[in-house]
């Protein structure tokens, strides 16, 4: 998955020391990120900087976050703009409320850097991809990252961005595949249904053609050996 390099993040917390670490871990990875203490400074900034991406702390002694995505709703060049909540708050009702107000994703305080630049870079890429217009992209052809959550004899069962539509022809590069020696094979997304995951993610079925009885043992035994690369 692509890094966060040169991708403008506005960063909305009160807490000066969430904030010092959470912009090391972004900018640790190549993001630009700036500051807002507050809902009113986020608003002025969001009009000013154009990030990319807002992160969001939720409670402030005047606004709330809350107010911010209720606020976001209403404006639809700031509804373009994905944001994810960074709250301390596990409470049910919020992470409800605040996902049922646009928010792209949640992550709890406190965090693992790991996961907080995992959800970033997801929720950048669905978003980039939700931006195209398909009917006018009838004969592009464009690049996704994808995790392969599991392999069969017959396929891959991979998670990403979008919902690829039955059987369509795909090219897959993963090592996974050069290591089986199959990377020529054949690969077309099943007639099963895409499984939605929330928060901009899908499971979809590929099916294999073309694979030899050698590539297909080769497989067998490495899941025999759960040993799977991604």
């Amino acid at each position: 998955m692509p890094s966060l390099n040169g991708t403008k993040i506005l960063l909305v917390e009160d807490v000066p020391d969430i904030r010092l670490l959470t912009r090391k871990v972004i900018e640790g990875d190549g993001g630009i990120v700036r500051e807002a203490d507050s809902i009113e400074v986020a608003e002025k900034l969001t009009s000013e900087y154009s990030p990319n991406l807002i992160l969001l702390d939720l409670s402030f002694s005047g606004k709330s976050g809350f107010d911010f995505l209720e606020g976001r709703q209403k404006d639809q060049d700031l509804k373009k703009i994905p944001v994810i909540v960074l709250s301390g708050s596990k409470d049910k009702d919020s992470v409800s409320r605040a996902i049922a107000l646009g928010a792209n994703d949640y992550i709890l305080k406190p965090f693992r850097s790991v996961t907080l630049l995992q959800k970033l870079r997801r929720t950048l890429l669905g978003n980039s991809v939700q931006k195209h217009t398909f009917e006018e992209m009838l004969t592009a052809t464009f690049t996704l990252s994808a995790d392969i959550r599991q392999m069969s004899e017959g396929g891959l069962m991979l998670e990403c961005p979008v919902k690829i539509a039955p059987m369509q022809e795909l090219a897959l590069e993963s090592e996974l595949l050069v290591d089986l020696k199959g990377s020529n094979a054949i690969l077309r997304s099943a007639e099963k249904i895409s499984k939605y995951l929330g928060t901009n993610r899908y499971i979809n079925h590929v099916i294999f053609f073309g694979i030899n009885d050698l590539i297909a043992k080769k497989i067998r035994t490495r899941i025999k050996e759960g040993k799977k690369k991604t």
